[in-house]
């Protein structure tokens, strides 16, 4: 996947999910080394991925992360973030296809219990369980148009076309327009 903006039309609104494994608010590290910026959003965790938005009324996701192309979800060290109450998702090597680039999250919620309980969800979450097919398995039955090429993304077309079909999948009766 390539990053890329996003259309105003694009993804499931926040409010979307029937139930989702949890949904909250927590602090997301924005851009790349210690210059980067922190943003508070509206995080959603549903059938593998982490959607994050801007508020929990958004009708589109700032960006998608498909959790089974990580390898660990754990508190973060105070060296790697320097925040409180620190989570970090650390991506899969192994699942990095050549010539992209994968990215480490760093997040960090109000307390302590609250970063917990994130890392145990998504923890869950990252796992495959029988019916979910592995991050390497989920080009075969892709269009080539939209194949995954990175462990996360902003969110731009192609990518939604793959995500959309998984929601929809999962929410039939989901209107999306």
């Amino acid at each position: 996947r390539t990053s890329g903006t996003m259309s105003k039309n694009d993804g499931p609104a926040a409010s979307s999910f029937l139930e989702p494994s949890k949904a909250g608010w927590l602090t997301k590290h924005g851009g790349s080394g210690i210059k980067g910026n922190w943003k508070k959003r509206w995080f959603v965790l549903d059938h593998h991925y982490l959607f994050y938005y801007e508020s929990a009324k958004d009708k589109h996701p700032k960006g998608i992360i498909c959790l089974p192309d990580y390898k660990d979800c754990r508190r973060a060290e105070k060296t790697e973030c320097q925040k409180k109450n620190s989570l970090t998702l650390i991506p899969d090597p192994d699942l990095v296809e050549p010539g992209t680039t994968s990215r480490t999250y760093y997040m960090y919620g109000e307390s302590e219990d609250e970063c917990g309980d994130w890392i145990h969800a998504i923890l869950k979450e990252m796992r495959p369980t029988v019916g979910i097919r592995k991050p390497q398995d989920r080009s075969k039955s892709l269009p080539d148009s939209s194949k995954a090429k990175t462990a996360s993304v902003k969110v731009n077309k192609k990518d939604l076309d793959v995500v959309r079909g998984y929601f929809l999948s999962a929410y039939p009766n989901h209107n999306t327009s």
